[in-house]
């Protein structure tokens, strides 16, 4: 399988962060986002009814690319926070 570019990643981060469902053709590597039905907003699906009927069409063909779950988002940032912290306390012992 080809990796997605970064644009493809950017929008799929931005779809799933937005409440959204994403899916990949296996074949043509076509992104397709429809609306996630078990969160809890109201949103009219009308206007996704294309893309509900290709995956329904052809489950089999497409790919979902699920999101990471809370406590794996919280476990990066909590990572990324004591990195971030450990680098200004190393700068602070190296400036006078």
């Amino acid at each position: 399988m080809e990796p997605f570019t970064k644009n493809q990643i950017k929008e799929i981060a931005e779809q799933l962060d937005c409440g959204f469902r994403a899916f990949y053709h296996k074949s043509s590597r076509e992104l397709i986002f429809v609306p996630d039905s078990t969160m809890d907003f109201d949103i009219e699906t009308d206007a996704w009814q294309n893309e509900f009927d290709k995956l329904k069409k052809n489950p089999s063909k497409y790919q979902e690319i699920l999101g990471m779950q809370s406590k794996d988002s919280f476990k990066i940032m909590a990572d990324f926070a004591e990195q971030v912290m450990d680098t200004t306390s190393k700068l602070n012992l190296l400036m006078p």
